[in-house]
């Protein structure tokens, strides 16, 4: 979720029930970050720009705080990003990049999943 203040959209997660799991910033990519999950596995992320030039922070300019993307754990992002090159989606990312909680991870651009970015991550 792409949001202004990350102290602010966390309080209607926490208050219905979850949990932080993990606070961060990624500087290279112009973020804070925030986890918060459930004790069943559901996860949220947030994202609150620290640069109005971050993609982040291009995405609330043009259209406001709420989904930025949605995201699947595979086993090897890498290869992920080639299957979905083979069958013909366009791709953010060619190869894995660090994204957070050092985990790696690869975008599929919008245009291939009706409107909305699909994030990769590499299951640990």
């Amino acid at each position: 979720m792409a949001v202004y203040n990350l102290d602010e959209a966390l309080k209607p997660y926490q208050g219905a029930g979850m949990s932080l799991i993990w606070r961060g910033e990624l500087g290279s990519h112009g973020i804070k970050v925030v986890f918060v999950g459930t004790s069943k596995g559901t996860k949220v992320e947030l994202l609150e720009p620290t640069s109005p030039d971050s993609t982040v922070g291009k995405f609330l300019a043009r259209r406001g705080p709420g989904l930025h993307h949605i995201a699947f754990l595979v086993k090897d992002v890498d290869r992920a990003l080639q299957q979905a090159k083979e069958m013909g989606y366009e791709l953010v990312d060619q190869s894995s990049r660090l994204g957070a909680m050092n985990r790696k991870v690869g975008f599929i651009h919008p245009r291939s999943f009706g409107g909305v970015l699909v994030e990769l991550v590499q299951s640990t």
